[in-house]
Formats: structure tokens, C-alpha cells, sequence
């Protein structure tokens, strides 16, 4: 775990942790969704979210109907061990082409993925809570590369705490699947935090 702590209002942690997002503890998970309000056929995190969460997830998100990509909607955490799930739209499930498996074209795009990792630590800070997990968001189904996806987010997690004037979230975390990600992941937020 790699923890880099920026002192403004508060103390706000950003931590780069080579785990699956669902064995953190946090207040809240952040979901790369679908902009329908569907939760079927979206990325491992959401089919996962779905599975594990149960029907109240799946209803409140129903009730939030299609949002736009980039955009990021609250739910009830049903029967995952949060207080909320945030769903941050980064993908249309009607937008499949066999190409982004073979990682030849992204199924997102940089402009969706900022906008999302913006709206969705907005959601964090208007629901009060003091902590929140990503995954790499478009790092998976979405095809971007690692070191895109991790110098994206991370930069506007870094950017939130004065953009924003965040004084309640303490913490965010990170997560990356394997080594390789990790060591990508860890570099990139050395390299922001020199500039």
C-alpha cells in the first residue's frame, strides 16, 4: 500500500492498494456503470455490485433512470457492507464492438472517465461520508491502458480536496488488480505529487 497524505482543511489520504475493491473498508464504493439505468451487462465491478448486492441496488438505480456518461448517481448499498454505492457512468452497454477486447479501441474515453471520477467524488462529499473506493475505471472492459486510466483519476483525486473544497472526505482508495498495475499505479501518483 502506497499512501500519499495532502494537507489542506483536513487530511485528505490517497492510498494505492493492490486488493480487490470489495475487501476494503470504506464508506462507500465507487461503481464504473453503465449510464442506463439498467445494471445488467456493465463492467466486472458492476456485474459484482449487482450479484452481491442484491435486488434493493439493483431498484434504487432503476429508480435513478439513465444518466449521462461522465455523470455519477447514489444508491443504497443493499447487502454489500457500505453505506452507499455510487455509480459513476463510464460506459453505454450499447456500445460493444469486438475491437476493445483485443484492446485495438477504447470503450471510453478520457473526457467520461475525468468527469466521472469528478462527479462521483462530488456524490462523496454531498453524502457526508469520510471514505471511498475506486476501482481503475475503464482499466478493465472499457480497454484503456492502466497508466491513462490510474493518471487521469488519480489527478483529480488530487485536484479535489482545493477544486472543490472538500473538508469531510478523509480518505480514498485505489484499488489495482496484480504487480504490474500496482507498480503502474504507484508511479503515476509519485510522479503527480513532484509536480
Amino acid at each position: 500500500m502506497i499512501d500519499y497524505t495532502f494537507k489542506a482543511f483536513i487530511t485528505l489520504q490517497i492510498e494505492i492498494n493492490n486488493t480487490d475493491i470489495f475487501s476494503v473498508t470504506v464508506d462507500a464504493i465507487v461503481n464504473p456503470a453503465n449510464k442506463q439505468a439498467s445494471m445488467w451487462f456493465g463492467s466486472h465491478v458492476n456485474e459484482l455490485v449487482r450479484k452481491k448486492g442484491g435486488k434493493q441496488i439493483v431498484n434504487d438505480r432503476k429508480e435513478k433512470g439513465e444518466i449521462n456518461l461522465g455523470e455519477a448517481v447514489s444508491t443504497h448499498a443493499g447487502n454489500l457492507p457500505y453505506k452507499y454505492v455510487i455509480h459513476a457512468a463510464i460506459l453505454d452497454m450499447y456500445d460493444f464492438n469486438p475491437l476493445f477486447l483485443l484492446k485495438i479501441r477504447q470503450r471510453t474515453s478520457d473526457d467520461v472517465l475525468r468527469n466521472a471520477t469528478i462527479s462521483s467524488l462530488r456524490i462523496a462529499d454531498d453524502l457526508k461520508i469520510e471514505s471511498v473506493a475506486y476501482s481503475a475505471m475503464g482499466a478493465g472492459i472499457g480497454a484503456m491502458k492502466m497508466e491513462k486510466c490510474a493518471n487521469i483519476m488519480l489527478q483529480e483525486m488530487l485536484n479535489f480536496q482545493t477544486a472543490y473544497n472538500n473538508d469531510i472526505l478523509k480518505k480514498i482508495i485505489f484499488c489495482v488488480r496484480g504487480k504490474e498495475d500496482y507498480s503502474i499505479a504507484t508511479k503515476v501518483l509519485s510522479g503527480l505529487n513532484r509536480k
